[in-house]
């Protein structure tokens, strides 16, 4: 049995994570222009 409040966070955190996973990959490609949204990223943690 689901909470709504529960299934609401799981959601926000799926999409959270898919979007540091994006962000990672994005990362690789253009590293100096990424490093200070990844930063920011990790400081929101």
């Amino acid at each position: 049995m689901w909470h709504p409040l529960l299934n609401l966070l799981i959601g926000t955190f799926s999409v959270f994570l898919f979007a540091c996973v994006m962000h990672w990959r994005l990362l690789r490609k253009r590293s100096l222009r990424a490093s200070r949204l990844h930063r920011a990223c990790l400081r929101r943690r």
